[in-house]
């Protein structure tokens, strides 16, 4: 039987309570952005198998995250930032601006060959994946926000 390396294991759980407690703030995120621009709360409940009481606190709960002034926030995590864009709900420049001052969570990194394949939503992870997988930024516009983000 392999020993059990208690520190390497505490780690992944760690990485795995971000991603869930990401994940949630994200759907919730979602949930509120579809019920703003008209779908109602029974529909997104009957698509999630939530019920209509279950997504009205979670949007309830997401409504709670944006400032007081009413100003909607651009989106939970640098994921969802580089997914509004793809679908063309963020302009181009208000996007390389957000990116240049985004409060990113740290990159997850294990000890291993996965690294290529981990990925968390708020990290600098997503700046990279909309350079590389989206064609969202040149790459000049990619080295500036790098540059930013290095300098703070």
């Amino acid at each position: 039987m392999k020993t059990l390396d208690k520190d390497q294991e505490l780690r992944e759980l760690q990485f795995l309570q971000r991603r869930t407690t990401l994940s949630a703030r994200d759907f919730a995120a979602r949930l509120l952005a579809l019920n703003k621009r008209g779908i109602h709360q029974d529909e997104l409940a009957e698509a999630t198998g939530k019920s209509q009481s279950q997504v009205s606190r979670l949007i309830r709960d997401a409504a709670k995250q944006h400032p007081a002034d009413g100003e909607e926030k651009p989106a939970a995590t640098a994921m969802e930032l580089v997914r509004r864009r793809a679908r063309g709900e963020i302009a181009h420049d208000q996007f390389v601006e957000l990116l240049k001052t985004w409060d990113y969570d740290p990159s997850y990194k294990t000890e291993g060959l996965h690294d290529d394949w981990e990925f968390v939503d708020n990290s600098f992870d997503a700046v990279s994946d909309a350079w590389m997988n989206y064609d969202l930024l040149t790459d000049e516009e990619f080295e500036e926000i790098f540059a930013a983000v290095k300098g703070r």
